[in-house]
């Protein structure tokens, strides 16, 4: 049984991250916005929400959404923050854009890359169209923070030009689907890292599994700090 994640009090420039897929309903679960703001990140990355979950929380922004496979995908930034945003681009399952906030610019993103293993030329064409985005707005040198469901198995390796914040050395212990809490997963003769951060020019710790009873994916969390 993962734990749940005990907040502490973050450093002056250390912002918190949380990514999650809500597990489809056209109608909002609020156990699931209750824990979100109980978490209380600086940064939400959601997918397979409802089209108008922003408007469930009073304290953030949101740039829009992009529909998924599956529900929709979402980038909501605390108001704490004072964010701002441009450049949002968007296509199936991506939304990617970048944010002015009280620490600088940020580069962020939501993504739900499509499942299954057959559709793993599609993830890749989501993929290079990540890739493009960073390298065509030269943003190489800006902190890049993207969270999501990549619904990637470990032998497609890591494509993207981006780190991978999971501990290559313990990462079967990081699976975030499925999750057991629910009783027909129990016997599940797998687990998929699917929920990953991809970050460059950040200093990322505190990578967390946040266990949820109300979806069949585990939440993920991190702490991110901009390198002076």
């Amino acid at each position: 049984m993962k734990k749940k994640l005990v907040l502490k009090k973050r450093q002056q420039n250390q912002i918190s991250v949380t990514s999650f897929n809500m597990d489809y309903h056209s109608q909002d679960k609020f156990d699931q916005i209750d824990e979100l703001n109980e978490i209380n990140s600086d940064i939400l990355f959601l997918q397979e929400s409802s089209i108008n979950i922003s408007e469930k929380f009073e304290e953030y922004i949101s740039p829009g959404n992009i529909r998924s496979h599956m529900g929709f995908a979402n980038i909501l930034i605390n108001k704490k923050l004072t964010p701002t945003f441009s450049k949002v681009t968007k296509y199936r399952g991506i939304i990617l854009c970048e944010v002015n906030t009280i620490f600088g610019i940020i580069i962020c993103g939501s993504i739900h890359l499509e499942p299954s293993k057959s559709n793993i030329e599609k993830r890749r064409v989501q993929i290079k169209f990540i890739n493009n985005f960073i390298t065509s707005n030269n943003y190489e040198k800006y902190p890049i923070i993207i969270g999501g469901d990549t619904n990637m198995r470990d032998y497609e390796g890591n494509p993207f030009i981006l780190n991978d914040a999971y501990d290559d050395d313990d990462k079967y212990s990081y699976a975030t689907w499925p999750n057991r809490s629910f009783e027909k997963y129990k016997n599940y003769n797998y687990d998929f890292r699917f929920d990953r951060f991809l970050y460059k020019n950040l200093i990322c710790s505190n990578f967390n599994i946040i266990n949820t009873e109300n979806s069949d994916h585990y939440m993920i969390s991190i702490k991110i700090e901009l390198n002076d």
